[in-house]
């Protein structure tokens, strides 16, 4: 169980910081566009 969550967590933070900049991404080109 905790090699699980040792593996687990990084991959999660990892996609969490890739859905956070896409987010900011898509947010910064809906201003520019506007």
């Amino acid at each position: 169980m905790l090699y699980q969550s040792f593996i687990l967590d990084p991959l999660v933070s990892l996609c969490l910081k890739i859905l956070n900049s896409a987010i900011v991404m898509g947010v910064y080109f809906g201003f520019l566009t506007t």
